[in-house]
């Protein structure tokens, strides 16, 4: 499975790792980032939520307010069809027992390669205990080394339990993007166009144009990234980053995935 950086998440509410220097701290002896959660419409709502490090396949996460220093396991991307753990939550805490983070039971399913993307996805089930009797949620998906699909802190189904909904948004290193959302761009994607197109590092060769066709590129998340006008039947387009885009041209809209290089 190829893995990639656990980084950003953005929703109403804003959770993300900091990565103003020093990018890493030591907490226990071990290096780490730190989670915050900040409200966009309050301002100096910036909070620290948690500490989290990888440990091979493992993401574990850690209180600011817990003096135990006990590390709990937040995902296992190592998990194969048919395995299981208990999986904790750093969003909701036990208050009758020493505000020990909530946890459930996560059973993987399958695994999955999403062939625009070539992420690898899982999808679980989620039970009360290890006893798998109590079914909690059938079908919470996560994305290989980068988070569930409700938002790196959402790793279970806890907050849909209470009411609260969260969405995976964007998943990025610097100017890399990894993953974005946005279901108005892709759900407008057609699978089957007269246009062939071939990729070459960063650049899209698009043919089967006509003679002043016109092409947005968009990123995934909405954003536009420029028009280009067709010279012949084929045009060149360079983009930034590897990664999935979005090209409109009369009335097709295809994705083309270009890979990291």
């Amino acid at each position: 499975m190829k893995h990639k950086p656990l980084t950003h998440f953005s929703a109403d509410r804003l959770i993300y790792a900091s990565f103003c220097a020093p990018y890493m701290v030591n907490i226990d002896g071990y290096d780490a980032l730190k989670m915050y959660c900040e409200y966009e419409s309050i301002p100096d709502s910036k909070t620290l939520l948690y500490y989290v490090r990888t440990e091979g396949d493992k993401v574990f996460f850690r209180l600011p307010d817990d003096d135990s220093g006990t590390w709990y396991l937040m995902y296992d991307f190592g998990l194969v069809a048919g395995e299981g753990c208990y999986l904790y939550c750093p969003l909701y805490t036990d208050k009758e027992n020493n505000n020990t983070p909530l946890k459930d039971y996560f059973k993987c399913k399958s695994w999955t390669k999403d062939e625009t993307s070539d992420i690898y996805i899982m999808d679980a089930e989620e039970y009360e205990d290890n006893t798998c009797t109590g079914l909690i949620i059938d079908g919470p998906r996560w994305f290989d080394g980068i988070s569930s699909t409700r938002g790196i802190s959402s790793n279970i189904g806890l907050g849909m339990r209470s009411g609260s909904i969260s969405r995976l948004i964007e998943v990025k290193n610097g100017d890399r993007v990894f993953y974005s959302y946005d279901t108005s761009s892709i759900s407008q994607v057609s699978h089957t166009t007269p246009l062939r197109y071939r990729v070459d590092g960063h650049n899209i060769n698009l043919s089967g144009t006509e003679v002043r066709d016109n092409i947005q590129v968009y990123y995934t998340n909405g954003a536009l990234l420029g028009n280009f006008t067709a010279n012949g039947n084929s045009i060149n387009i360079s983009v930034p980053n590897s990664g999935m885009y979005i090209l409109k041209i009369k009335n097709t809209t295809i994705s083309i995935h270009v890979p990291a290089v």
